[in-house]
């Protein structure tokens, strides 16, 4: 996908013509464990039992204890904000680790390029991950310069 807007960070909707809830996650700072629902009725608690989620993207629900956050994205929220909040899910290194969801701006830079070679491989480069994933890349570059 080839994005013709002229904003340095265009709304997901603007990028990707992503409309309503993408993302429905917390994260929970207690037992430090970031958890998503994908699913109307996907009800996920966290480890400690501080947050729960339910809902998937078509009807949001969820109870943000003390010390946690909500990792909402929107349509209408910028790729900027989806640098700071998109979750990602992985199985470790080896991929035999449980599923475990973690920021994608946390992944090492080798983490983030496997991801972009893997959307390269399936013919999704420019998704929205692959996308954002650059988009971490570079400014971790811009940082360093």
């Amino acid at each position: 996908m080839k994005c013709s807007y002229t904003n340095q960070y265009p709304t997901l909707y603007e990028a990707f013509g992503l409309e309503g809830l993408i993302q429905n996650a917390v994260h929970c700072f207690k037992c430090n464990e970031i958890i998503t629902s994908k699913d109307e009725y996907d009800y996920v608690k966290c480890t400690c039992g501080n947050t729960m989620v339910d809902g998937g993207r078509i009807s949001p629900r969820g109870s943000c204890g003390d010390n946690s956050e909500r990792l909402y994205l929107y349509g209408t929220d910028t790729t900027r904000a989806a640098m700071e909040r998109l979750a990602w899910g992985t199985y470790g290194k080896t991929g035999q680790d449980p599923l475990k969801y973690v920021l994608l701006k946390d992944c090492t830079s080798n983490h983030l390029q496997a991801i972009i070679n893997m959307k390269k491989k399936t013919g999704a480069e420019n998704s929205f991950v692959g996308h954002i994933s650059k988009l971490i890349l570079k400014s971790r570059e811009n940082k360093s310069e």
